[in-house]
């Protein structure tokens, strides 16, 4: 339902006129079976952009409604879903740093069957060779099963390891070479109340409560 009522006020409230002419309200000012859809563009101030069509297959009524987007469609400012989020593929994309006046720089994301949180830094040793890395004071009540990684720079530190492994949200790394440097990475994986009830499920079957039916696919050249 959040997820609904923000793409209203995106959509919406960034077109002025628009309201009684094509994104169709009632019983509040929710949209209708329509909702705003036209063949061509649209283009507002430079905050909402849409190459194709919007409309929607539902209405809003309280409790539930399914929205598609076609085309291609540009979000300005921030854009909160409650729900989880499903895609073929994902970027961040900014000007480009060294040319930001010809290109653009994309990223790919970094993919997991879990959930992971990521965690890493650059500390000195001690004396001993030894360091004690604290954590954010959340870490422990957001993340269970760790994992660690430990890099020596400038030296060989073959003994270097995990001392002792997190408590409190803070863990202790030794075996290195007295005064040096090492870079660490802990990898967690989320165990919050929300992902405990809303887990995500790697692998389902095609079928009618699914994004497609069996025998067809999202990427369509994969069923001809």
């Amino acid at each position: 339902m959040m997820r609904k009522l923000l793409i209203w006020m995106v959509v919406c409230t960034l077109m002025p006129g628009v309201v009684s002419a094509g994104c169709g309200y009632a019983q509040g000012g929710y949209y209708g079976e329509s909702g705003y859809y036209g063949e061509s563009s649209y283009y507002s101030q430079g905050s909402y952009y849409s190459q194709g069509s919007y409309y929607s297959q539902s209405y809003y009524q309280g409790s539930y409604a399914t929205t598609t987007l076609s085309g291609n469609v540009r979000f300005a400012q921030a854009l909160f879903i409650y729900q989880k989020l499903s895609k073929g593929s994902g970027t961040f994309v900014i000007d480009h740093p060294l040319n930001p006046w010809g290109s653009l720089l994309y990223h790919s994301f970094v993919e997991s069957p879990d959930v992971l949180n990521l965690y890493d830094g650059v500390i000195q040793l001690d004396g001993n060779g030894e360091a004690r890395i604290e954590l954010p004071a959340y870490f422990e009540a957001l993340n269970t099963d760790f994992r660690y990684q430990l890099f020596p720079h400038y030296a060989p530190m073959p003994n270097l390891h995990v001392k002792a492994e997190v408590v409190g949200n803070s863990f202790v790394v030794a075996g290195g070479q007295p005064y040096g440097e090492i870079t660490w990475q802990v990898t967690a994986v989320r165990h919050d109340p929300y992902i405990r009830d809303n887990p995500i499920i790697n692998e389902v079957k095609k079928g009618p409560n699914e994004l497609v039916p069996a025998g067809q696919c999202l990427y369509e050249p994969l069923c001809l």
